[in-house]
């Protein structure tokens, strides 16, 4: 019946939205991981290759 399915479909992206933002803070985690690397590369007097 309609109701089941509307909670059903409210459960599903309810799921989507919460595996965005973890996705999100993934990035964000990565970026700030590569930037302290970068940061501690330079100051051990290297020039940091590429990511």
């Amino acid at each position: 019946d309609l109701e089941k399915l509307d909670k059903r479909q409210k459960r599903e992206i309810e799921a989507l939205e919460e595996q965005r933002v973890r996705h999100r803070e993934q990035r964000d985690f990565e970026f700030r991981v590569r930037e302290q690397l970068k940061q501690q590369i330079r100051a051990l007097g290297g020039e940091p290759a590429p990511l």
